[in-house]
């Protein structure tokens, strides 16, 4: 039997429920940088504004993972846990600390475009984003 970090991402319903609870954390992640950067700058609030509807969108979708984890868990994903969860973590690292709504922005769209493709039978989509994750 594989180790956990060395199985195929996403083959179990334990797996499911790992990768729901990093998208919690990167939406707090991801609320806290909106406070920060929206701060005392109105030009920035109401695009920090339109970004909380994407952290939303991610917390939804964790929030869908961890209430049905045996719908969403699925073979054949072509990469790890362990490869996935450690690209998401570090884009999480870099959540926590990015400096404009600019930068935060494309973080957030790659992370719910992925999040989104959790839903699909389609393998290959959830592989490419991740794969596009990376080269971020």
């Amino acid at each position: 039997m594989q180790k956990q970090d060395e199985s195929q991402a996403l083959a179990s319903e334990e797996q499911v429920r790992e990768l729901a609870f990093l998208f919690i954390r990167m939406s707090e992640a991801i609320h806290h940088a909106l406070r920060e950067l929206a701060n005392g700058k109105p030009h920035n609030a109401a695009r920090a504004y339109a970004l909380l509807t994407e952290e939303y969108a991610l917390r939804s979708r964790a929030n869908m993972l961890m209430i049905e984890p045996s719908r969403f868990a699925r073979p054949g994903l072509n990469t790890t846990q362990h490869e996935m969860l450690g690209t998401l973590e570090a884009i999480y690292v870099k959540l926590k600390s990015a400096c404009t709504l600019d930068e935060l922005s494309e973080m957030i769209i790659g992370v719910v475009l992925f999040a989104n493709s959790t839903a699909s039978r389609k393998n290959h989509i959830a592989s490419f984003l991740l794969n596009e994750l990376k080269k971020a």
